[in-house]
């Protein structure tokens, strides 16, 4: 044994990954902010549960108070925004394969603008991804005398520092690195935002499909579908075989039908699917409900019911819609205003005050307080099927003229939307009105995307678009009145 290795041997009497996997769990952020002459904000990234862990071997140099804070997070912090402030980033047995397309995108791009990348605890595998030339297709490659291979890309570095197992002297072989950092400058780098084109491709799973409206990824990759007419299929990613697990006696006339599915955010362990779907034993309710998929089994007899919803499905031409879970574990669910044009008011605000003509008047549902239509439904599912109301929907409590399941009204069409748990924002599409152009009743008809922050009201069938207000008009003298 040499005394590199003997030293570094000695290097295991404060061990930060100890810490680490005790009180942050399977995966932690730790901000290490090392006192050089300049303090640098190091980024650190780290796998539990990995035979090449690299956190039993740092040096002691981090073992002080002055120069670092350890704090909690998650890695979706991989995003341009938060990378702004730091000098490295180190990943500790994390490949690339575990990161998106977008987030090994943002990692390129903050080398090229001049941060450091550092790879510790490392497999084979996560070597050869590091130095692959389709990522970093035009890097310089240098051999450093500690820190083994490193690499010039753009105005920053890749550094890959050997296993642990190993026995490295992590002070020799990080001090080098951790003594030139700099923060990156955007400036006028060559690479996109976005990732390149050649990293995605589209690859036909099935075919021949009777209205698949929405999936789940399943952990072991396989995919798991909805049909509107009533079935519940799987496809396998392997041999793209498609198996039919559950069918549902659903109505599917106009919108209807079976037209949510959302997996529970502890699906690895209880196994729930949530639907939402129109039963034929029920006609005047949308069911959301909850059942139990394990090992290809839909357990059709698990049924629990979490939510009936009244609807009138002969307007159900803007039927339920969608759901899903936020990361939260609330439940979002998207109800349409079952609302009828007529011949009179189609393409503009659908609001028709004659008497026998509510059905065709959305104020009747999308912008009523206390209907479920024409709005955004948030929940929190609970073990026993009942549900609880997050605190920040848009009413707190039921009353008379308010529901408290509601989050954001005033919505026409809200056919799909997607929760972001890294921001907790919720993009809603919103289907508009099909007028061509603008007339005298309002503006020409636009489909909306509404990033909402909180509970709000989005103005239909008031306003249309960035708030662009519709005219009142009288369909029993059609008489114009002024705009809302």
């Amino acid at each position: 044994m040499n005394a590199i290795e003997q030293h570094a041997l000695e290097l295991k009497t404060f061990t930060i990954g100890s810490i680490i996997q005790r009180y942050f769990g399977a995966l932690a952020l730790v901000l290490l902010l090392y006192g050089c002459q300049e303090e640098h904000a190091i980024l650190l990234l780290s796998q539990q549960d990995t035979s090449n862990t690299a956190f039993d071997e740092l040096p002691s140099f981090f073992n002080k108070e002055d120069q670092f804070s350890i704090v909690s997070g998650q890695r979706y912090t991989l995003l341009e925004d938060s990378l702004l402030d730091y000098g490295a980033v180190i990943l500790d047995g994390i490949t690339f394969s575990q990161l998106d397309h977008f987030q090994l995108n943002t990692l390129r791009r903050f080398i090229y603008a001049g941060g450091t990348f550092i790879g510790v605890g490392l497999t084979m595998e996560a070597k050869d991804q590091y130095i692959a030339p389709e990522i970093f297709h035009t890097s310089i490659y240098k051999k450093g005398q500690a820190a083994g291979l490193q690499k010039v890309f753009g105005n920053g570095r890749i550094s890959l520092v050997e296993n642990s197992d190993s026995n490295i002297q992590w002070s020799k072989a990080l001090s080098p690195i951790l003594d030139d950092l700099r923060e990156p400058n955007y400036d006028d780098i060559p690479l996109e935002e976005l990732p390149p084109d050649h990293w995605f491709g589209v690859d036909t799973l099935s075919m021949f499909l009777d209205e698949p409206i929405e999936l789940e990824v399943l952990p072991d990759g396989n995919v798991l579908f909805i049909e509107r007419a009533g079935k519940v299929k799987i496809c396998s990613t392997q041999d793209k075989s498609v198996e039919t697990v559950a069918e549902l006696a659903v109505i599917s006339s106009q919108s209807n039908g079976l037209n949510g599915m959302a997996l529970d955010p502890n699906y690895a362990e209880n196994h729930w699917v949530y639907l939402s779907y129109l039963s034929t034993q029920d006609t005047s309710h949308q069911r959301i409900s909850r059942f139990t998929f394990h090992q290809n089994h839909f357990n059709i007899k698990s049924e629990e019911v979490i939510m009936q919803i009244p609807i009138r499905k002969i307007n159900g031409w803007h039927g339920t819609n969608s759901i899903e879970f936020d990361g939260r574990g609330n439940l979002y669910i998207s109800m349409c205003d079952f609302t009828l044009q007529s011949k009179d008011i189609s393409g503009y605000a659908q609001i028709d005050e004659r008497p026998g003509h509510h059905q065709m008047d959305a104020q009747r549902t999308s912008a009523n307080s206390n209907s479920y239509l024409g709005k955004i439904l948030r929940i929190h599912p609970e073990e026993d099927g009942s549900y609880t109301i997050p605190e920040t929907n848009l009413f707190s409590h039921h009353t008379d003229t308010t529901l408290p399941e509601i989050f954001a009204m005033g919505c026409r069409n809200p056919y799909r939307f997607t929760p972001d748990p890294r921001q907790d924002l919720l993009f809603i599409g919103d289907v508009g009105p099909d007028a061509w152009e603008d007339g005298e009743k309002g503006s020409r008809g636009f489909d909306e995307l509404n990033i909402a922050t909180s509970g709000s009201f989005y103005g239909w069938p008031y306003f249309v678009a960035n708030n662009i207000p519709y005219r009142d008009f009288d369909y029993s003298d059609n008489q114009l009145g002024s705009f809302f």
